[in-house]
């Protein structure tokens, strides 16, 4: 099974971020406690706009078939999160809101997952899990056997075979 998270792996999330006057130079960013689940972090999430080629790039490596989106957002945006996935065209899939996708990936049989988080990145490429590592700024040292950098969704496009999820 194919799984992607959502902020700053197909959500610019950070640039939303800076559109509401926050800064970005730190990873995570600091922000005060129950934000995300504020009205503030919320209009953060709905109006992030889509990484550029990620909603095509998903749609070609679906082929159709339903993709699980598993983030750290909390519950409180999954009216937000699904509208946004809508309104942008993404592919249909289940979403699992979670601070574990390690857990979550294993129990749900994810083969491939989408990331752009360090530390998720390396946890879950130890213990099995390709991952596809979406390049920003504080990825930069990440390196693993099972990680697959990409600089964007037009790298994934260019690299993955469309439709059977196979790295030329």
């Amino acid at each position: 099974m194919l799984a992607v998270d959502i902020d700053n792996t197909i959500a610019n999330t950070s640039k939303s971020m800076l559109h509401f006057g926050m800064r970005i130079d730190k990873y995570p960013a600091n922000v005060p406690s129950g934000f995300w689940s504020g009205p503030k972090g919320l209009k953060v999430f709905m109006n992030a706009l889509p990484m550029a080629g990620a909603v095509e790039t998903l749609q070609l490596l679906t082929c159709g078939e339903p993709l699980l989106y598993i983030t750290a957002r909390p519950a409180e945006s999954v009216f937000v999160t699904k509208r946004w996935l809508i309104m942008h065209g993404f592919p249909p899939g289940k979403i699992v809101f979670t601070e574990d996708k390690l857990d979550v990936s294993k129990m749900l049989g994810v083969e491939m997952i989408f990331e752009d988080d360090p530390a998720q990145a390396i946890k879950l490429a130890k213990h099995g899990i390709v991952v596809g590592l979406i390049s920003q700024p504080y990825n930069k040292k990440v390196k693993h056997k099972r990680i697959i950098r990409f600089d964007g969704w037009k790298s994934v496009r260019r690299k993955i075979a469309p439709g059977n999820g196979v790295v030329r």
